[in-house]
């Protein structure tokens, strides 16, 4: 009776509905200036799978970011969804601090409101400042013979008024 227990308990803990996961999303690249495009990536797998049918979609107001994924949710023994990263681009956003709140889609009848099942801090650099171009040698050289140039048509402009 006892090995029964046991087998029945190690049952329950290979049940592919334990194996189902969405990892905690994080922001590529890790420390993003205001110049940079933003990534949201999110993990997950096994009894979730990823959908991009209604695609991802995501909202901006001041400092909350809001990323909706439609998820497919299965339990029993066909958890078959394969492992892997989902990569939604936010674009680039202003210097400052962020609250980036991930909610969970499912598409079942009847319909269920949408869970918000992540919440991540995430703060925006400002982008340094852009250097100024500077001419190289031949960039000088050019300069040089194009203002010689010119003075030399002024100066011969100069000298057909005088002249006349």
């Amino acid at each position: 009776m006892r090995s029964m227990k046991t087998l029945l308990l190690l049952a329950l803990l290979w049940l592919p509905a334990a194996q189902a996961y969405i990892n905690e999303p994080y922001i590529d690249p890790p420390n993003p200036d205001s110049r940079t495009p933003i990534e949201m990536v999110v993990e997950g797998g096994i009894c979730h799978g990823i959908t991009v049918r209604p695609p991802p979609f995501h909202t901006i107001s001041g400092s909350q970011v809001e990323v909706t994924i439609t998820f497919i949710e299965t339990s029993g023994i066909l958890c078959n969804y394969p492992e892997g990263s989902y990569r939604y681009p936010l674009g680039r956003l202003p210097a400052g601090d962020y609250t980036l709140n991930l909610y969970k889609h499912l598409e079942v009848d009847p319909p269920v409101p949408d869970e918000l099942i992540y919440t991540i801090q995430f703060s925006v650099s400002r982008a340094p400042a852009l250097p100024v171009p500077l001419l190289n040698g031949w960039g000088l050289a050019v300069l040089a013979l194009s203002l010689m140039l010119l003075g030399g048509w002024w100066y011969r402009r100069l000298q057909v008024r005088d002249e006349v």
